[in-house]
């Protein structure tokens, strides 16, 4: 046993390295293409507003302006040049990704074909080209890491938990209240006591990411016309772009499915379309995989999803619904899913082991 564990240890430390040296990969492959066709990393590092004007546009820092608060010391102030903002960024996106690894350590997937998936979704191409990149995705997905990671033992995390949710809710307050969502809703399906008092908080917290929606003109007011009215704003300027998917015509079902698993193969005839389309063969298999495993857990064994399940679980869900209103560009939602994609690959592949160790066990 002894031995095993310490065979363990060192393949995780050397898993984890190619980990590493991937996300470097990704870091600089990231920066080449951002000097090739520009981007949002442009924005956020080459700053010509002042600390003054961002006080007068945001005087909360929010979204995209504490960016520019953050990147003001080491790009204007200290003049650094570009790459070193991908290797900032690309560090606090590799973090996130270690955390990703901690929630669903390497030391549980005995089978090979499932060690293949875990290393498979912990190199998975966009994961890595995303979270390398100069802008918000990095930061949240860090926080959102922080969130997924205290679910395994919240009275313990309870830290993580609160400084994941405060970092999400200042890049992207409507994802951090999609999350808070999960959570509660994780809460609510595993508490075998409920606490009353949480329900008056939960409205007061979402009161306050409305309010701050407001604020930042993410949302034009309590009108649900008029809420419709800039998304239909929204999909005609994203009609104009090459990648354009219209998300608002499908049916929800096919609408949640396009956000998470299309482009398919030739559906965008170039290399970054392709690469996708291979992508997302992989990984509509394995969470076909994952909830073809819950089904059976549930019916034959009495399975009962934990508070770390049922979050990512609900998340994975809310997030598509919500976003796939709002967002009708594949390169956009490539980005978007990032969010909750990666969490729900490893979690199929995490109840795939599951069912694997109890069908074993039934057989001796």
């Amino acid at each position: 046993m002894k031995n095993l564990k310490t065979s363990y240890g060192i393949y995780s430390k050397l898993f984890l390295g190619i980990v590493s040296f991937i996300h470097l990969l990704s870091a600089w492959i990231a920066f080449l293409f951002v000097i090739r066709f520009r981007g949002d990393a442009n924005k956020y590092w080459f700053i010509t507003q002042s600390p003054e004007k961002f006080l007068q546009k945001a005087p909360l820092p929010l979204r995209e302006y504490l960016l520019y608060y953050i990147n003001y010391l080491p790009a204007v102030i200290l003049d650094l040049p570009l790459w070193v903002g991908f290797v900032l960024y690309s560090a606090v996106g590799m973090a996130g990704i270690y955390l990703l690894y901690r929630a669903f350590p390497l030391s549980f997937f005995t089978t090979p074909a499932l060690l293949l998936v875990y290393a498979a979704v912990l190199l998975l191409p966009s994961m890595h080209f995303w979270t390398a990149m100069i802008g918000k995705e990095p930061v949240m997905f860090l926080g959102i890491a922080l969130v997924i990671l205290s679910m395994k033992n919240f009275k313990r995390f309870r830290s993580l938990f609160i400084t994941g949710f405060i970092i999400t809710g200042l890049i992207r307050p409507h994802v951090a209240a999609i999350l808070l969502l999960a959570a509660f809703g994780g809460y609510l399906l595993t508490a075998k006591k409920l606490n009353l008092w949480l329900i008056p908080l939960m409205a007061l917290i979402l009161a306050a990411f409305g309010f701050i929606l407001l604020q930042s003109h993410w949302i034009p007011g309590l009108s649900w016309t008029g809420f419709q009215r800039v998304l239909e704003i929204h999909h005609t300027q994203l009609s104009q772009s090459n990648t354009y998917v219209p998300l608002e015509t499908y049916s929800w079902p096919y609408k949640l499915y396009s956000f998470y698993f299309r482009p398919f193969p030739g559906e965008i005839s170039n290399l970054w379309g392709w690469a996708m389309a291979l992508e997302n063969i992989f990984t509509q298999f394995v969470v076909l995989g994952g909830f073809s495993a819950l089904l059976l857990l549930l019916f034959r064994y009495n399975y009962k999803p934990n508070l770390q399940e049922w979050t990512i679980l609900l998340f994975f869900f809310f997030l598509a619904i919500v976003l796939s209103m709002a967002y009708s560009n594949f390169g956009l939602i490539s980005r978007m899913k990032v969010q909750s994609l990666p969490f729900m690959l490893l979690l199929s592949a995490y109840w795939m082991q599951t069912y694997l160790n109890l069908k074993k066990n039934d057989k001796t």
